[in-house]
């Protein structure tokens, strides 16, 4: 592959743009299939030969800009356990990307945090302290998110939308306790970081499937609530979300605008500020399918 050194040098111009800086705490989403195909066309980009060089020199790149006293978080979520699966720490794969995964089997730099749904490959200053999470909730107050929240971290939307990628808003709908999601439990075989297996229960905030559909927010709407920025890399769209600030965007739209910009609803419904959950709680998978 040729121009390697140019592709990293215009990567990290594009973050530099977007104010990424040393000591940052960056939690990195992407979707890389049209910088592959990009790659292929106009760089000499083989897919077989060059795949290793390229994301190895990507995570280079990051790990660079927010030095040591930074830290990464890639996402590696996987929802087996609510499809009645088991789940292994070392080998069951993320559904959030292939260069999520490329991390996962290689580069030992990073560990994978414990949550059977929503797990993080991390790196940096603050690894050590979410490694130890043991949150049985998805979006807790003893989870990453909000560690992300605490640390006022930033959330890079690499060729993705925030409507499919931005799942910090969940962790804003619980803490803000949305009366259209609830609490729903899963039971899981879980086989951790030494191969033990044992059932396990996992809970996630969920929507109320009668009242409310997919996210409604976008990028766009995060831009034009000041809490986002947006440049280009190689003709895909990169965009960075301060956490913090959207947050207080998904806050706002709920306190004072029933919740028009979070979620479509369904079937009339409209939320009522400090009502009780549509759904009390729900039980999930209980018996493991394999």
């Amino acid at each position: 592959m040729r121009d390697l050194s140019y592709i990293i040098s215009e990567f990290k111009k594009s973050l530099s743009e977007l104010g990424v800086k040393k000591g940052d705490t960056l939690y990195f989403s992407s979707d890389i299939q049209k910088m592959l195909f990009i790659l292929r066309f106009n760089y000499d980009f083989d897919v077989q030969q060059d795949v290793d060089n390229l994301f190895n020199a990507l995570v280079n790149c990051l790990q660079e800009i927010v030095g040591e006293e930074g830290t990464l978080l890639f996402p590696v979520f996987t929802w087996n356990i609510c499809r009645g699966l088991s789940f292994d720490y070392q080998k069951t794969l993320g559904e959030t990307g292939a260069l999520q995964n490329w991390i996962m089997l290689n580069r030992k730099d990073f560990k994978r945090t414990t949550h059977p749904i929503y797990s993080f490959m991390v790196w940096g200053k603050d690894a050590g302290e979410l490694l130890a999470m043991q949150n049985q909730e998805s979006f807790g107050s003893d989870s990453p998110f909000q560690y992300l929240y605490d640390k006022h971290a930033k959330q890079i939307l690499f060729d993705v939308d925030a409507t499919n990628s931005l799942t910090f808003a969940h962790y804003v709908e619980q803490v803000i306790k949305v009366p259209f999601r609830h609490h729903k439990y899963f039971f899981c075989e879980y086989t951790d970081a030494l191969g033990k297996k044992e059932k396990r229960n996992y809970s996630m905030f969920v929507r109320d499937l009668d009242r409310c559909g997919a996210p409604k927010f976008s990028t766009a709407f995060i831009l034009e609530k000041k809490a986002a920025q947006q440049t280009k890399f190689l003709e895909c769209s990169v965009a960075i979300i301060d956490l913090v600030a959207f947050f207080d965007v998904i806050k706002d739209d709920y306190l004072n605008n029933n919740s028009q910009n979070i979620s479509v609803f369904l079937n009339g419904y409209e939320p009522v500020v400090g009502a009780e959950p549509t759904v009390p709680y729900e039980i999930g998978c209980v018996d493991v399918i394999k």
